[in-house]
């Protein structure tokens, strides 16, 4: 069940004073995950038609528990300890990381193992694994779950929201970028529109980050 507290404008206290223009302009250091052999996906936004996926995937080779970060400083608004996803269960946390004048603006994590419906079928859930709880205030760098990974394609989803819209998550410094998509996975349909250095690919007017910074 999901644990929610609602973030009612400015006025509201546990709403972080942070301009996101300034996070995405000033993009400091920014992971989502440190383990060894992670594999990006890119973004491939609504403006690439059929190749069109909303968020990124940060994805895990091989089996193992990993700590997922705080991509960015910013306040715990929603945790979901179980939710169906297809054939697989998953978890998700929500930080508000920002505003754009009174619009808040969210980033979204999706963690997801691979491990068929192991909370909603009864088989147990991810309660242990999630690390901060509603409300609580986190800095870059804080763990706010762990991820054990069991099915192939275990990842952990992730993307920026403000006004209910999907934003290309582009939250890294540039040379984190150029690092993630020099071998960042890329359907064999969509390689044509693989470009190293911009983790995403053709948004759309609505997703495209630069309307943060304006």
């Amino acid at each position: 069940m999901a644990t929610l507290v609602l973030l009612l404008g400015l006025s509201c206290a546990r709403f972080p004073d942070t301009d996101i223009q300034a996070v995405i302009q000033n993009r400091t250091a920014t992971y989502i995950t440190d383990a060894t052999g992670t594999e990006y996906s890119r973004y491939f936004g609504y403006g690439t038609g059929s190749c069109a996926h909303p968020g990124a995937h940060a994805s895990f080779p091989t089996a193992g528990t990993y700590p997922i970060y705080a991509a960015l400083d910013g306040i715990v608004s929603q945790v979901d300890d179980c939710a169906t996803a297809g054939s697989n269960d998953k978890y998700s946390i929500t930080l508000a990381v920002g505003r754009r004048g009174a619009t808040p603006v969210y980033l979204e994590y999706s963690l997801e193992p691979f491990a068929g419906t192991v909370c909603s079928s009864g088989g147990g859930t991810f309660t242990q694994q999630i690390l901060v709880k509603a409300g609580q205030e986190v800095k870059q760098g804080d763990i706010l779950a762990r991820l054990t990974t069991v099915g192939t394609g275990a990842h952990v989803h992730f993307n920026l929201k403000a006004d209910g819209a999907t934003i290309c998550p582009e939250i890294f410094p540039a040379s984190t970028i150029t690092a993630l998509t020099a071998s960042a996975s890329v359907p064999a349909a969509c390689s044509a529109l693989h470009t190293a250095g911009n983790l995403c690919v053709q948004p759309s007017s609505s997703e495209d980050p630069t309307r943060l910074t304006q």
